[in-house]
């Protein structure tokens, strides 16, 4: 149970030099993070965290996040990474991202208040929010094992890449760990109640659809006074990239190497001899979300029916040495068809062997015990945002019906 314990700073932080000041020394000294962060955003799995962070990306704007490890911490570790990051980067427009990682992996509670204590108070909060039967499905369906296989060249089986995106179980057998949805899935809820701010902006996730983010966010800018989205970096906006599970494999890093290709692999070869050795001197093509980088997005090029949610990018200098050796050209436009081949057809499996929230509906509907026991920890946790935007919770179409189901059982 943590505690409402207030932490005064010690000393005055309008006199203290902040540049001059390490982060262990302002943690004891209960001062403040330093203030060149513009916005607190706070969410948790499921809310679509991770292709709102390629929006981000796409404007320039750098979230400062904690860590994605698996390592349990201490707030004051979590304090002192926040505290580092910000001095690093001085000159951007930076904000802080708050997630569940955090709250589920801190081994000291009392310490992770203190922490969210010592986050400026007068800085607005976007929080990330998604219908809770979404939320469910997310954990129910999504592959978090995540490829170890990135380095390729011309030779390698990309079987070995691509068996990863179709792992889903189309079968709703039990939901996921209630504790752990309370504790992660919805940790966002908790996270507001303990930051101190000037006012709350909650995003629903239908808000940042492939349809809808670009607008979003164009609205978002003048909220929060960043750089407006424009066309050029529109495709970073219209990109889910939990399609088919691609955010498991990408990006793909393929090495190009002249002496390959006399090995390249082919799904219509009997005999495929890899070469295990990659050089990584050699020309390198990536496949990866759209991004905001130097490099040139090469897919059109090479595939002209290529799935929009990813591109394949080069360097400027290696795209020339590409273009001058037709061989090895040649070589890497049908390594890279069949490769982007093979993704869309496992993304296309997937996508038809998912978990619906329909499924899940249904599965409350027949266990009574596990719907109550959900009813409790939604009941909860949905206060704030039923009190404060009643019209985002209206619009969750797959809560509404199980709360009708609910309401049958009184």
């Amino acid at each position: 149970m943590i505690s409402f314990i207030q932490y005064p700073p010690l000393l005055n932080p309008k006199d203290i030099d902040y540049n001059k000041i390490y982060s262990g020394l302002a943690w004891e000294l209960n001062l403040p993070l330093p203030d060149n962060y513009k916005f607190v955003w706070i969410a948790s799995h499921g809310v679509g965290v991770n292709s709102t962070e390629k929006m981000f990306d796409a404007l320039g704007i750098l979230w400062i996040f904690e860590s994605r490890d698996h390592y349990y911490r201490f707030g004051s570790d979590i304090y002192k990474n926040y505290f580092n990051a910000l001095q690093r980067y001085k000159d951007k427009y930076n904000i802080l991202l708050l997630l569940d990682y955090e709250f589920y992996r801190c081994i000291d509670l009392e310490g992770y208040h203190k922490f969210l204590h010592l986050v400026q108070s007068d800085v607005p909060i976007l929080c990330q929010v998604r219908d809770p039967i979404g939320i469910i499905r997310h954990f129910k369906t999504r592959n978090f094992i995540r490829n170890q296989y990135a380095k390729i060249n011309l030779t390698t089986d990309y079987h070995y890449i691509t068996r990863y995106i179709d792992q889903c179980d189309s079968r709703i057998n039990n939901l996921p760990d209630l504790s752990m949805l309370e504790g992660r899935g919805l940790s966002q809820y908790a996270l507001i109640s303990l930051i101190r701010h000037s006012y709350i902006h909650y995003m629903d996730m239908k808000e940042i659809s492939t349809d809808t983010a670009f607008e979003t966010f164009k609205k978002l800018s003048k909220k929060f006074n960043f750089r407006e989205p424009t066309e050029e970096c529109k495709k970073a906006f219209t990109t889910n990239v939990f399609t088919g599970n691609l955010l498991t494999i990408l990006p793909i890093y393929i090495y190009v190497d002249t002496l390959d290709i006399k090995n390249i692999y082919s799904k219509y070869k009997e005999a495929n001899t890899e070469n295990l050795k990659i050089n990584e001197k050699s020309i390198l093509i990536t496949i990866d979300f759209p991004k905001k980088t130097d490099e040139i997005d090469i897919s059109q090029q090479f595939c002209n029916n290529i799935n929009h949610t990813f591109s394949i990018y080069i360097q400027k200098s290696d795209y020339k040495l590409l273009c001058d050796n037709k061989e090895l050209h040649e070589a890497a436009f049908a390594y890279l068809s069949e490769l982007v081949d093979e993704i869309e057809n496992e993304v296309k499996k997937a996508d038809k062997n998912i978990i619906r929230e329909k499924d899940i509906l249904e599965f409350l509907r027949n266990n009574k015990e596990e719907r109550q026991k959900l009813k409790s920890i939604l009941d909860s946790k949905l206060t704030h945002i039923k009190e404060n935007r009643p019209d985002i919770v209206d619009n969750w179409e797959y809560y509404l019906e199980f709360e009708e189901m609910c309401r049958q059982d009184v």
